[in-house]
């Protein structure tokens, strides 16, 4: 399978990797709650996406571990 092109979010991890609001996040995990699950191309959760940024909030962090 082709690597795909990470200029842009191509799963929900990649949303964590541009700025986004926590109610932006967790009207997300509402509507598709698998989110939480999906992995990027190198197979990271998105939990582990967002430990990885040093700006992610306390906040982001318990919406996730939430879900």
């Amino acid at each position: 399978m082709p690597k795909r092109n990470n200029k842009h979010p191509s799963n929900f991890s990649g949303f964590l990797k541009v700025h986004i609001s926590v109610e932006s996040i967790q009207r997300l995990l509402d509507t598709w709650p698998d989110a939480i699950r999906e992995k990027d191309d190198d197979g990271r959760l998105t939990f582990h996406v967002a430990l990885e940024n040093p700006n992610v909030s306390l906040e982001m962090i318990q919406v996730l571990l939430d879900a």
